[in-house]
C-alpha cells in the first residue's frame, strides 16, 4: 500500500545494519535536507543472530537489495560456502524475517539437491518498483537515448543465469511488483500469504501460507525443471522429502461445516429442498437470502420478534422475487 503514497519510503528490513543505514538515510533526507518525504520501517521482534555491516552494501540496502551470500553460507552463518561453479543456480530473494527462511532453504538446495544460490537482502521491493517506474518513463520521454537499467535488473545480471525466487510475509503482490524489471529469460516465482488471516506459531503460518524454507526449495526446484534444468521428478521427490502435503485445501474443504442456520441445508418435504436460515434476523441479512434463493418457485416462511425496523425492502424483494411468503410471529 505504500506505493500509492508518493512520499512514503518503505522497508521491510532483517538485521540490524540494515535498520541503521535506512534510518541514517531517513535522518539526512527529513531533518538535514528538509525533504518531504516519510520513512515507513517494519521491524519484528524475533530473536536471532545479525551479521554485521560490510563496507559497499549500503547503496543496496538503501535502493531495496544486495548480494548478502554468494552461494549458500557456512554453518556459522557469517560467511560463504564454497560454491560449484558447474552447479545449477538460483537467485533467491527475502524480506523481513522471511529472509531467514530464504538462507535455510539455500542450505538445503546445496545439501540436498546440489543446487547453489545467491541470496539477495531485499530491504524493499516498494523502492526497486519505484526505480523501475522511473526508468520506464526516462525511455518514454527519451526514446532515442540508452535506456536506463532497472536496479534489480542491472544487480541480476552481474550473476550468473538462473531462475528468481521471492519469498515475503506479505501477499504475492508485494513481490510480484517487480516482475517488469526481472531480466528476460529470468523465470520469476513469488511466494507469499495469500489468504484470511490466522492465529498461530510462526512456524505453522509460514507452512499454511508455503512460504517457509521448503516452499522457496520447491519453487526453486519448479522453476529449474520448467527452464529443464532439472527433471521434474525432483520436484515431486521434494514435496515427498519435506512433508509437504498437496492435498491440503481440497481435503479442508471436504471437512469444511458450514455455520449452523446460516443456509444450513434441512432435508426435503415432499420433494421439495428446505433451507434454514434463522441466523438471518435482520432485513439486510434476509434480504441476502433472498438473492440467493430468488426464483418463481421458492417459498419463504418470514417472522419472528418484532425490532421496529423497516420491513418495507423485504415486502418489495417478495413481489416478485418467489412463489410465496409465509408470515408469522410478531414480526409476521
Amino acid at each position: 500500500m505504500s506505493l500509492t503514497i508518493p512520499n512514503c519510503v518503505s522497508y521491510d528490513p532483517s538485521f540490524a545494519h540494515e535498520v541503521g543505514v535506512i534510518l541514517h538515510e531517513g535522518l539526512l533526507r527529513m531533518v538535514e535536507r528538509q525533504e518531504n518525504v516519510y520513512y515507513y520501517v517494519t521491524v519484528m521482534n524475533e530473536n536471532y543472530a545479525h551479521p554485521g555491516l560490510r563496507q559497499g552494501d549500503e547503496e543496496g540496502i538503501i535502493r531495496g537489495m544486495y548480494l548478502l551470500h554468494e552461494g549458500a553460507p557456512a554453518a556459522d552463518g557469517t560467511t560463504d560456502a564454497q560454491v560449484d561453479a558447474k552447479a545449477p543456480r538460483v537467485q533467491l530473494m527475502g524480506s523481513g524475517v522471511i529472509l531467514r527462511e530464504v538462507i535455510e532453504a539455500a542450505r538445503l538446495l546445496k545439501e540436498d539437491w546440489g543446487i547453489e544460490s545467491d541470496i539477495w537482502s531485499t530491504t524493499s521491493f516498494t523502492e526497486l518498483r519505484r526505480d523501475g517506474m522511473a526508468c520506464d518513463r526516462w525511455h518514454l520521454l527519451h526514446p532515442t537515448e540508452k535506456p536506463h537499467v532497472p536496479y534489480v535488473g542491472e544487480q541480476l545480471d552481474r550473476r550468473p543465469a538462473g531462475p528468481v525466487i521471492a519469498s515475503t510475509d506479505y501477499m504475492k503482490l508485494f513481490a510480484d511488483q517487480i516482475r517488469p524489471y526481472i531480466p528476460a529469460g529470468r523465470r520469476f516465482k513469488v511466494l507469499g500469504t495469500d489468504g484470511f488471516g490466522r492465529s498461530d506459531f510462526r512456524y505453522k503460518l509460514r507452512e499454511h501460507f508455503e512460504i517457509n524454507r521448503h516452499f522457496v526449495v520447491l519453487a526453486a526446484l519448479t522453476a529449474l525443471a520448467e527452464d529443464g534444468v532439472i527433471p521434474l521428478t525432483k520436484a515431486a521427490e521434494a514435496i515427498q522429502r519435506y512433508g509437504i502435503d498437496p492435498e491440503k485445501i481440497r481435503r479442508a474443504l471436504r471437512a469444511f461445516s458450514p455455520l449452523e442456520h446460516r443456509m444450513e441445508p434441512c432435508g426435503a418435504v415432499a420433494g421439495v429442498a428446505c433451507v434454514n436460515d434463522s441466523k438471518a434476523t435482520n432485513v439486510d441479512a434476509t434480504l441476502k437470502a433472498f438473492a440467493s434463493f430468488r426464483g418463481p418457485s421458492s417459498l419463504f416462511l418470514l417472522g419472528g420478534h418484532d425490532k421496529g425496523t423497516d420491513l418495507s425492502p423485504l415486502v418489495e424483494a417478495a413481489k416478485d422475487g418467489c412463489k410465496a411468503v409465509v408470515c408469522f410471529g410478531a414480526a409476521g
